[in-house]
């Protein structure tokens, strides 16, 4: 009897299996009893007294509820490792001769082998490390190069591995520059590349050996904080970046409270005195006032000006005794003069522009109003005849039109037959007067009359 390599018990000692109805001798009962016992004994006891002879393979199953391991001799529970608390230890010593006590204890050093402690005060000379009386070893950087003042911040968190002469602390190291440090010439960290440099001068440089201001950084520079700042004065100005892919500027207040002067957004608008510039309309710039909104532009001699008030206006302007030019194409269209008169400048003329004006058709006789809400237009009069000498009067409804507003109107007839003239103009109207002036009557005729609307004012 015995078990088959897969773990199977088979019994097959002699006599068995005995038969029904049969006596069961005596050297085969025995034998049975025997090959139980080898089996049971071959078996695993729950209670650890099983010395395990061979590797135990767990076929993807895993041992569960393991407590912590207490010696090096025993496994390791997965919180133990993700805990760290293997190679965390507790510091003791002095800032130069530090102790550190692991749980499980080491017995020798390993190389390899890597701890982690946070210092109990930053160092003043060259440091060593003393793990679990094992024995102190120097502490170095960058290879074999030992520590020096104020390499170990006190409470900085060290991490330190065994290259089996020493321990190399990994990670960046403070550095001292005051105190007992002093600095002659350039110094160069990071072996055989200039990682930073102190010149004789306090200037500081980075990727330079020769840094020509306090802080000479020659590549980019990047700010990954979660809202990064570069504070000018000691908070007389600020630049920032108080959201994602946006940078702000400011001044006063400081890093916790910034007044904010002009911010550009991810889509590349500028806003100034808001937070939130808009594209209206394909903007690039908002200037914003709880007052007035002004931008002014300046040559230090003649200075222009583009001002919202906060009386519902928006004026362009000359802030100087100087004319306002407008112009497209490079070429002066019109101007305001320094005395305020409006000059067309070229030949094109000055009027409405394609889409101000309208047409409208009168519908029973030339008597008959119209309708046209547009600030010029044509009028296409009746066919009424008119008799010699004959005057027909008829309405305009406009509602653009005011009393105090010019209408003028022409008429694309012959001068000699018809004569045109606007009057009686009111708030949202004004009347029409044609003329024959010939001695005959003007049959089927339909004059076509131009106006145009001049908006006037009393004050």
């Amino acid at each position: 009897m015995s078990y088959n390599g897969s773990g199977l018990f088979q019994i097959d000692s002699t006599g068995q299996p005995v038969a029904a109805n049969t006596l069961i001798q005596e050297s085969v009962f025995n034998a049975l009893t025997a090959d139980l016992a080898t089996g049971l004994s071959t078996a695993i006891a729950k209670d650890g007294q099983t010395t395990i002879t061979a590797n135990l393979p767990m076929a993807g199953y895993r041992h569960t509820g393991v407590g912590n391991a207490s010696a090096r001799t025993m496994y390791a529970a997965a919180g133990q490792v993700q805990d760290g608390s293997l190679c965390y230890g507790t510091v003791g010593g002095t800032a130069d001769v530090i102790t550190l006590t692991l749980t499980p204890a080491i017995t020798a050093y390993a190389a390899g082998q890597k701890f982690a402690f946070i210092s109990s005060g930053a160092n003043t000379t060259a440091v060593t490390l003393n793990v679990n009386s094992v024995g102190a070893k120097d502490v170095t950087r960058h290879g074999t190069t030992a520590l020096t003042a104020g390499n170990i911040a006190s409470g900085m968190v060290c991490v330190v591995v065994y290259d089996g002469t020493r321990f190399q602390l990994i990670g960046p190291v403070g550095v001292q520059l005051s105190g007992n440090n002093t600095w002659t010439g350039n110094n160069t960290w990071t072996g055989t590349q200039t990682f930073q440099d102190i010149s004789t001068s306090g200037n500081v440089g980075i990727g330079t050996t020769s840094p020509g201001a306090k802080l000479d950084v020659a590549g980019n520079i990047r700010l990954s904080a979660a809202s990064p700042n570069i504070e000018f004065n000691n908070g007389g100005g600020m630049i920032y970046g108080p959201t994602g892919h946006t940078l702000a500027f400011a001044t006063g207040g400081g890093p916790s409270t910034p007044t904010e002067r002009m911010r550009i957004n991810s889509s590349g608008n500028v806003g100034i005195g808001t937070s939130s510039p808009s594209d209206f309309g394909g903007a690039n710039l908002q200037v914003q006032n709880s007052n007035i909104g002004s931008i002014l532009w300046s040559n230090g001699t003649y200075t222009g000006q583009l001002l919202a008030s906060a009386a519902a206006e928006v004026t362009i302007g000359s802030r100087s005794n100087h004319p306002l030019r407008f112009g497209t194409n490079d070429t002066e269209r019109m101007r305001i003069d320094s005395s305020g008169n409006v000059l067309v400048t070229t030949a094109a003329g000055l009027g409405y522009g394609t889409g101000a004006g309208g047409t409208v058709t009168q519908s029973t006789s030339k008597s008959t109003g119209v309708t046209l809400n547009k600030p010029t237009g044509q009028i296409m009069m009746h066919n009424q005849d008119m008799t010699p000498s004959a005057r027909i009067v008829f309405q305009v409804n406009n509602s653009l039109v005011a009393a105090t507003d010019t209408v003028v109107v022409t008429c694309q007839y012959s001068l000699m037959n018809y004569t045109v003239e606007a009057g009686q103009v009111a708030a949202g109207s004004f009347y029409v007067a044609i003329k024959n002036n010939t001695a005959g009557t003007l049959v089927g005729e339909t004059p076509v009359i131009n106006f145009a609307i001049i908006k006037g004012a009393t004050t």
